[in-house]
């Protein structure tokens, strides 16, 4: 009795705030700003409902639909005000706030945080999934986040005054704004308050970085505490990155391609940074709750030893590794060295790497070097030396070289999820292999159909050893020199 007494109570009030924020200019300012305030603790999933499923009623033939979504896609004139009050927001602003992070990055850094936050926008801008830009922010810059509140609630007293009405059903996003364009009221108004939204969040969100020196992404400090890796091998590194990503507790699924860690984490946004970067890692990409840490070539083994470390509730300590400061390089290396010759490993067109469609190889994250639109099914040896990694599902193989280089053939992109279906490997790991040797074969037309591309990487993955690259581009039969290295001479000091 006494709960009925209270929720009847907690009724009457929802009906007089849902009578007045559909009648007060306030009433969207008030859903939008609420959204985006409780992001950070997950508590918008409670607090929109009310708006888009129960606010408003409107009778069609007989039947009654609730709620700012069903009224606006069955014709209500007075529904979609809440909706449109997030796309200034989603589409426009924080794509100019991920621009500014790009803007704000240490130059260093510039490229890589562009591969990041270009599609982060690109993401935000199409589908309103805002995440990745969020959470980039929000508990780095707690001053951009109240900027981030009251921009939202700007936004819908805007959208209000001009009265556009908008719809989505999933998010507000320009695949939502095709699909209720025509049940929209004044949709083309969205763009002129869009792009003042874009310019506002892009000069308020650098002008604030730089001036308060912000360590949004890329913009890290240089002296941060790293850790001597050198000599830390097996289960010691992947407790060092067990301990970064936050613990057992933290991982709820753990998965690798040659190149990168990919975990799926509880919470995301307690990853140490800076002791991922001290063990090896050269880039980290979020996506929600799922990330992506580029290793390189031992990122299978990393992702075993963790298995292991997991699996038999062993301690992850970072015990015993020797701190140092600043960032680490060969002091026996100079910049003058000798010329390395890679041959094309398949037959195809040579393009530019950041072409690849993928962000970790476009960046250069992993490496650099080119890439292939392969002609022919065969992968031969582009440099003669020894095989140091064969992926178990054979879509990718690395070799070193007697000078220490060590170059990476990745066969397609995302060709790891095919499970090793149409490869076939004709070397294995520690097999000594001269320039030109067969090392794969694939099916063609079944890796074209299934995989996410057929473009196929050629990386040289210990850059520090290397001097200069130079790329030769176009068409090129197998065997053919691609690209000349000069590596860095090793001089006592």
């Amino acid at each position: 009795m006494v709960c009925a007494g209270i929720w009847q109570s907690m009724q009457q009030f929802i009906d007089i705030f849902a009578k007045w924020a559909s009648a007060s200019v306030l009433g969207p300012a008030f859903y939008a700003a609420g959204k985006r305030l409780l992001i950070p603790i997950g508590l918008h999933h409670i607090y929109y409902p009310v708006f888009l499923y129960q606010f408003g009623s409107f009778t069609l033939d007989g039947v009654k639909y609730f709620g700012d979504t069903a009224r606006f896609f069955h014709g209500d004139p007075t529904a979609g005000i809440f909706m449109a009050s997030e796309y200034p927001i989603l589409m426009f602003g924080l794509p100019g706030a991920a621009i500014a992070m790009i803007a704000a990055a240490k130059t260093e850094h510039r490229k890589r945080i562009a591969g990041m936050m270009i599609s982060a926008a690109f993401v935000s801008f199409l589908t309103g999934i805002t995440e990745p830009i969020e959470f980039s922010f929000i508990f780095v810059a707690p001053i951009l986040f109240v900027f981030h509140v009251l921009a939202a609630f700007s936004a819908g007293i805007v959208t209000s005054l001009l009265h556009i009405r908008l719809g989505y059903t999933f998010s507000a996003s320009a695949i939502d704004y095709v699909l209720g364009f025509k049940f929209a009221e004044h949709p083309m108004l969205i763009w002129p308050v869009g792009i003042v939204y874009f310019a506002l969040y892009f000069l308020v969100f650098y002008s604030v970085i730089k001036a308060m020196n912000i360590k949004t992404p890329g913009r890290e400090d240089e002296e941060q505490i790293t850790f001597n890796t050198a000599n830390t091998v097996g289960l010691e590194k992947a407790a060092m990155i067990l301990e970064a990503i936050g613990g057992r507790e933290n991982v709820e699924f753990l998965d690798s391609c040659i190149t990168r860690l990919r975990a799926t984490l509880r919470k995301p946004e307690i990853i140490n940074r800076s002791l991922l970067t001290a063990a090896g890692s050269v880039g980290i990409l979020e996506t929600g709750d799922s990330v992506q840490i580029i290793f390189g070539t031992e990122a299978e083994r990393i992702k075993d030893d963790i298995k292991i470390l997991i699996e038999n509730n062993m301690p992850y300590k970072k015990e015993g590794i020797k701190e140092t400061r600043g960032k680490e390089q060969n002091p026996n290396l100079s910049t003058i060295g000798e010329d390395i010759q890679i041959a094309n490993p398949i037959k195809g067109e040579v393009i530019n790497l950041e072409k690849v469609p993928d962000d970790v190889f476009a960046a250069k994250m992993l490496g650099d070097g080119f890439a292939v639109i392969p002609k022919d099914n065969k992968v031969y040896a582009p440099v003669s030396g020894v095989i140091r990694v064969m992926f178990p599902t054979k879509h990718a193989v690395a070799i070193k070289t007697d000078e220490g280089i060590e170059v990476l053939v990745h066969v397609g992109i995302d060709t790891v999820k095919l499970g090793g279906e149409g490869f076939e490997a004709h070397v294995q790991k520690s097999d000594i292999v001269k320039k030109g040797d067969l090392l794969i074969t694939f099916d063609q037309k079944l890796v074209q159909t299934k995989a996410k591309s057929l473009v196929s990487p050629v990386i040289i993955t210990n850059m520090d050893l290397i001097s200069s690259i130079t790329v030769v581009f176009g068409k090129l039969s197998k065997g053919k020199i691609a690209a000349k290295v000069i590596k860095k001479n090793e001089v006592e000091t």
